[in-house]
């Protein structure tokens, strides 16, 4: 429910708007909150990542599109993947946080 509403929200999101900016973060949010209230840590830190990445991006810039694809497709990835495959559900969130960061320090160093 959740990615796909992040989904259309991106298909529509124009830099600069700062209201589609704030319905973006808040989605994202509560996509936080729901992995938090599941108590699964991977989870968690991907929708975290995930929120942290479009309101460190905020609305002066541009998401970048894969970036947020990215993580949606991990989100469902590490829901869907059992407990049992632990190292590879942490790849994905290790991965995740790399990419993170690299797009903030590129979207400061633009800015």
């Amino acid at each position: 429910m959740y990615v796909e509403r992040i989904n259309g929200l991106l298909a529509v999101y124009k830099p600069n708007d700062a209201d589609a900016t704030r319905d973006l973060c808040l989605t994202c949010a509560q996509l936080s909150a729901l992995a938090s209230d599941l108590k699964d840590r991977l989870l968690m830190s991907a929708t975290s990542s995930l929120f942290n990445y479009v309101k460190g991006v905020g609305a002066g810039a541009e998401l970048n599109n894969g970036v947020v694809q990215a993580h949606l497709d991990s989100i469902v990835q590490l829901a869907e993947l059992p407990n049992s495959q632990f190292e590879l559900r942490q790849t994905v969130t290790q991965q995740l946080s790399v990419m993170v960061t690299k797009k903030l320090r590129h979207a400061d160093q633009a800015a």
